[in-house]
């Protein structure tokens, strides 16, 4: 069931009037909540609910018994943790590695047979199961005490609005709001409304309206220059309008029930360094790699050359959480020489010799939009061909048509943002406030009577 359907808006209407007759019963509310949140799942594949039923008890009996059993908490820590990764494994990369084992040993004349196993991805594993290992990480470390209430526990690991892309929350800042109640007042209703509907405008008019140019471009017939450009900027737009609009949804369906969700993107594409970026999109993947590799592994306590070494390594991993693909390990590889780049000149040049703001802003756009094609392409060969074909620039009518539209969905994130980082507000102008939010609303309903692709993290 997606945000997109007409299910989902009966399914949501039911939900929260349920809620709000007991909202202040905090048992039986966070009951309710448990059976949406496994109704709004188990509706890609019912099977998938005894999974993640079965991560969350995992994840729930391992910090309890870190907690009241400290005898057996390294044993605890490393069975819920071979669970999880496991269970990601299984489902997310075993045919992966199983069909380049089997291409490699066939290689050295050792035909082995390649056993594959014919399971779907579920949705939301890569989430829910990251969000798992940071509770019990987090119990194991003394961060946070570990809950005891099974019915909080999974009306929390099993949150609808986050379930399916993020954010990746932290048990520290989302379990006590499952605790108490918090009743909902105007004004996060009225927040809540604002981003949905500015969710559902980025997901809708913006990506989904970019998603054939990108398409095109990346198809097996076209691999000129110029779509080449067009398909890569088009896509640097599509990514980010398509997951920000879930985050922003997430979060003002989460405030409609109380939950206040972290921001998960705060204006990354005006970042003037790649370490800007970072601390700017996805930030809950980012924080996530951050604490629970890039710190396990080191951090910058072992020295410079260690340091580089973690990047490197952290970025790596983050590239191949986003799936099976070797072009999501070089995406990952490519931010991680970036960041080691970025570390090198903030330590020396860059402190005599700063850049101004728009060349690192130019930079930085250009670095990330080269990574961003990597990561579009159906595959290393795909992209190789792209890159070889790149001479190629015979300017074509399309090619102008693509660039208006890449042009003029680009401007209300470029307007939005720029409003934002300047320090505009509409908050104390009622009546534009309103205008603006009923022109959102008319131009996303308008643009969304045919089938919607899914979120492209859906797939992650």
């Amino acid at each position: 069931m997606g945000f997109l359907t007409i299910q989902f808006l009966i399914f949501i209407i039911v939900a929260l009037v349920l809620y709000s007759l007991v909202a202040r019963r905090r048992n039986l509310a966070n009951s309710i909540l448990i059976v949406a949140n496994f109704t709004f799942y188990g509706w890609w594949n019912p099977w998938f609910m005894i999974l993640l039923l079965a991560t969350t008890f995992n994840d729930f009996v391992a910090a309890l018994i870190i907690e009241r059993a400290p005898r057996y908490r390294r044993i605890a820590v490393g069975l819920s943790l071979t669970l999880n990764l496991g269970t990601l494994f299984t489902f997310k990369y075993f045919n992966f590695f199983a069909g380049d084992f089997q291409i490699m040993m066939t290689s050295f004349g050792l035909p082995v047979h390649q056993v594959i196993l014919d399971i779907g991805l579920p949705i939301g594993l890569s989430f829910f199961t990251f969000q798992g290992i940071s509770y019990v990480v987090d119990v194991y470390r003394g961060i946070l005490k570990a809950e005891d209430n099974p019915i909080t526990y999974l009306a929390y690991a099993s949150f609808f609005p986050q379930l399916a892309a993020g954010p990746i929350e932290r048990g520290a800042h989302l379990l006590p709001q499952f605790r108490h109640f918090r009743p909902l007042s105007l004004c996060d209703g009225e927040r809540a409304i604002r981003l949905i509907i500015w969710g559902y405008f980025m997901k809708v008019v913006v990506a989904d309206s970019l998603a054939p140019v990108v398409d095109l471009a990346f198809s097996p017939t076209h691999h000129w220059g110029w779509w080449t450009i067009i398909g890569t900027i088009s896509f640097t737009i599509q990514i980010y309008a398509d997951f920000a609009g879930y985050s922003w949804i997430a979060k003002g369906l989460g405030l409609l029930f109380g939950i206040n969700l972290m921001r998960n993107f705060n204006n990354p594409y005006w970042s003037t360094s790649i370490s800007e970026f970072w601390r700017r999109w996805h930030i809950s993947l980012s924080s996530w790699l951050r604490d629970y590799l890039y710190v396990t592994m080191g951090g910058n306590r072992k020295g410079q050359s260690r340091v580089y070494v973690n990047l490197m390594a952290t970025m790596l991993l983050g590239g191949l959480w986003h799936g099976a693909n070797w072009t999501f390990v070089v995406w990952g590889g490519w931010h991680g020489l970036l960041l080691v780049i970025d570390r090198l000149w903030t330590r020396t040049i860059g402190q005599r010799i700063p850049l101004p703001r728009w060349v690192g802003w130019l930079l930085t756009f250009s670095a990330v939009a080269v990574g961003l094609f990597v990561f579009r392409a159906p595959s290393l060969a795909m992209a190789g061909t792209m890159i070889a074909n790149f001479s190629d620039m015979t300017w074509l009518p399309a090619h102008s048509a693509a660039l208006k539209m890449l042009i003029a969905l680009s401007l209300p994130i470029v307007v939005t943002e720029w409003a934002e980082q300047a320090g505009f507000r509409i908050d104390n102008k009622p009546i534009l406030r309103g205008a603006i939010l009923g022109l959102l609303a008319v131009t996303a309903i308008a643009a969304s009577n045919q089938v919607r692709p899914s979120f492209i993290y859906f797939q992650f």
